[in-house]
């Protein structure tokens, strides 16, 4: 049995490679084109800070673009400690967010590591 180069690479004899790779992109590109169904969402001015009587927190903002009112978000947010490593989560519901407009949040960080920064992960709005 003779292997031909085109068997090896994974694609059937006189269909090139960089055809397959064009076909691919235009099916991702058109998948990705629709707004997505539920209400669109966007967290402003997350920051970890540590107060002076040694509680940590994580405040922000979370910003309803849509005209609908939304009932809960869950934003999911990644500690960091002083050399950039992952040293944990936490996770944030913020409750009742009006129609074009904000809520703030304010969330106690109870963590044993030596956070320094934070970063969202996600935001979930059910």
């Amino acid at each position: 049995m003779v292997l031909t180069d085109a068997a090896c690479r994974g694609t059937t004899p006189g269909v090139p490679l960089a055809r397959l790779l064009v076909v691919l992109l235009v099916a991702l590109a058109s998948g990705c084109t629709s707004e997505p169904e539920g209400p669109r969402v966007a967290v402003h001015d997350v920051a970890y800070r540590e107060l002076p009587g040694g509680a940590r927190i994580l405040t922000g903002r979370v910003e309803n673009l849509s005209d609908r009112h939304i009932p809960v978000v869950q934003v999911q947010v990644s500690l960091f400690d002083e050399r950039n490593f992952l040293s944990g989560s936490v996770g944030i519901l913020v409750h009742d967010i009006p129609a074009d407009s904000s809520r703030l949040f304010r969330e106690p960080v109870r963590h044993e590591a030596d956070i320094r920064s934070a970063r969202v992960r996600s935001v979930l709005v059910p």
